[in-house]
């Protein structure tokens, strides 16, 4: 199966189960993941574990761009935190259906874990002076606030969307956030929308 077989919408809404009907469908087809995102939590391993499961599964690896306001149990698992251990990451690799609950129920030690594979790489987005030099919050008043993402299936079939909506639990399924979708078969919506994202993300 591949993304062309989903049955994807054009835009997604508050009022649409945005996690079951896009997020999961996607991530346990993907093979990989590119993120931009004002803001992440690690509740959306959590909430998206039946396709994140998959996705591990797949052997497909994640590339987030964030602001820096991480939460302090994100921070401390991705810096420092210990990942899981051999027989649960093994467990997790072998049944993405048992990987779900793995997932959901150790989400700090699995954001770890992902971290030390090399299957999670995190970039911190801030701003910068004229010579390239990071700023602190009390020195500039702008923030990385981008929120846009790109999905990739084993086909070369692309997805990429954009909207208002960060990486977190809230932000998947509880706020009221819409964002849009750009599938590559669709060639003028492609170049038009879609191809911009990934070349965003890449200069990124």
């Amino acid at each position: 199966m591949s993304f062309r077989d989903l049955p994807l919408a054009g835009d997604y809404s508050a009022t649409e189960d945005r996690v079951n009907k896009f997020y999961v469908p996607l991530l346990k087809q993907s093979v990989s993941y590119d993120r931009v995102t004002g803001y992440f939590r690690s509740s959306t391993l959590k909430l998206a574990a039946v396709g994140l499961s998959r996705f591990i599964a797949n052997g497909a690896a994640m590339r987030l761009i964030a602001g820096v306001e991480f939460d302090e149990d994100d921070l401390k698992a991705i810096l420092e935190g210990v990942p899981l251990d051999e027989v649960l990451a093994k467990r997790l690799l072998a049944d993405p259906l048992e990987g779900a609950d793995i997932i959901a129920e150790h989400r700090l030690e699995t954001l770890a874990w992902l971290v030390k594979e090399g299957r999670l790489q995190i970039k911190i987005g801030v701003p910068v002076d004229s010579l390239g030099r990071p700023l602190r919050r009390d020195q500039s008043n702008r923030y990385f606030h981008s929120k846009y993402g790109i999905f990739r299936d084993e086909e070369g079939n692309q997805v990429a969307f954009m909207g208002s909506n960060n990486e977190t639990a809230s932000g998947l399924a509880a706020n009221n956030e819409t964002f849009s979708v750009f599938p590559s078969w669709m060639q003028q919506v492609w170049e038009w929308n879609g191809r911009p994202i990934v070349e965003g993300f890449e200069k990124h």
